[in-house]
């Protein structure tokens, strides 16, 4: 069998796995990236000496395909455990939970006993419905893919635990509304909770993963492409520089992106293109004489806020209970606006951003405004691919489309909307392929 060339155009997380997988299964691999990097939303930068992940930001134990990348690429001694806890703000005050001692939303007053109780009776029902499912793949999560989030938690557990458990969850992780998500993401996200799964740092950075991928294969970055053209035999993909002919392409872009490149005549591709994408603006801040002293829990990795708490700020991580070695001297929080303030500050000028961030901090670390030293500002008109109800069941009808393709999508809007998700809907995109090329010999 003659080895088939594959085009994969994107450098992000969804394109580095899938290209490398075909150069593995023996495929000719050529990677078009747009821009002068590689990684996506898979970066990091260096802040006084210090190390922070302005896009993606934790990997988990429960990534399965993330896990067997880190495995092949020799990377797993890297992967370093964060704090199991994270604080929700109620009535102003942190209140550290963790997923693995469930009965700490009721001793740190985040939820009532009754409500306590709630949350364990729904969750124990949740995971005997959803247990065996994978937590890779979301297609196989389409039977619940029929109302919000919001609807579903409303009526598996109450609106308290709506609004403090899952929404600041769901608004810190997806930059979403409940009412705005399908209940197939929240309930596929709560079973890392019920199944034990914990978050995961990389010791160099969310980078090293995407660096790693990239060693052995061929990229041409500043690629941008025009166009794809395909017909039975080929496809033909068009720069402002040259034309390459591929038997395959592998399209691993954002769905905004995708949709200008991409003319289909099938109804479910068609809508899958059409995803949006939720902005997010992630601030890093550097205290060279590390926090105040605070009644913040001193354990907690993260803070979430939840909208009934919030004035703009989503999210908080405290970078050393991330990774201590992330941090040369002092704190480095990162903070995540999400949502309708995003939309909002987007393109707003550094001083009106911190006009509204820094007083809100201030109210969780009394006296830290002085100490901030330097700010850096990561502005993600792309953040994350909304989930709304019915793309988990497209995602379903798109893999079992019958007769081949020549032009493969992947990336966070074709599976589960986080880097496990985008690396799972790239490796299946890599499995269609082989098996399409070996088929036809």
């Amino acid at each position: 069998m003659s080895k088939k060339s594959v085009v994969v155009i994107g450098a992000g997380m969804a394109g580095l796995s899938a290209a490398h997988r075909l150069r593995e299964s023996g495929c000719e691999v050529h990677v078009l990236e747009a821009t002068s990097r590689i990684g996506g939303r898979a970066s990091t930068d260096f802040v006084e000496d210090s190390l922070i992940d302005r896009g993606a930001q934790f990997l988990s134990d429960g990534y399965e395909n993330v896990c067997r990348l880190l495995d092949e690429i020799k990377l797993r001694d890297s992967f370093r455990p964060c704090s199991p806890w994270t604080a929700v703000i109620k009535d102003g005050k942190g209140r550290a939970v963790s997923s693995s001692r469930p009965w700490s939303v009721n001793t740190s007053g985040l939820l009532n006993l009754a409500d306590s109780m709630a949350l364990a009776t729904g969750s124990r029902q949740l995971m005997k419905e959803t247990g065996a499912l994978p937590l890779d793949d979301f297609s196989r999560w389409r039977e619940f893919d029929d109302q919000t989030a919001a609807a579903w938690i409303e009526r598996q557990f109450n609106r308290q635990i709506l609004e403090y458990v899952f929404e600041p969850m769901l608004q810190s992780f997806f930059f979403q509304e409940p009412e705005d998500m399908s209940r197939a993401l929240a309930m596929l996200v709560w079973n890392f909770g019920g199944r034990d799964k914990q978050p995961r740092a990389l010791r160099g950075g969310m980078e090293d993963l995407p660096h790693a991928l990239a060693e052995n294969l061929r990229i041409s970055l500043r690629s941008p492409v025009l166009g794809i053209a395909e017909n039975s035999s080929q496809v033909r993909v068009i720069t402002a520089e040259h034309e390459l002919i591929a038997d395959f392409a592998v399209l691993a872009v954002p769905a905004p992106q995708a949709r200008t490149l991409r003319a289909s005549d099938d109804e479910v591709e068609n809508r899958l293109l059409e995803t949006p994408y939720s902005p997010a603006l992630v601030l890093a801040l550097f205290v060279p004489d590390g926090l105040p002293k605070t009644a913040m829990p001193s354990d907690v990795h993260g803070i979430m806020v939840p909208r009934r708490e919030r004035r703009v700020i989503g999210g908080i991580t405290v970078v050393t209970r991330k990774c201590a070695i992330y941090v040369d001297r002092g704190e480095l929080l990162q903070v995540v606006i999400g949502g309708e303030a995003a939309r909002r500050l987007l393109d707003a000028p550094q001083e009106d951003i911190l006009g509204e961030v820094v007083p809100e901090i201030d109210s969780y670390f009394p006296g830290i405004s002085p100490r901030i030293d330097t700010v850096k500002i990561y502005r993600w008109p792309e953040a994350a691919a909304c989930t709304p109800v019915g793309r988990c069941r497209d995602i379903h009808r798109y893999r079992n489309h019958e007769g081949p393709r020549k032009v493969y999508l992947a990336g966070d809007y074709m599976g589960a909307r986080n880097v496990e998700g985008a690396v799972e809907s790239a490796l299946w995109a890599a499995r269609a392929i082989a098996a399409q090329a070996i088929a036809r010999g």
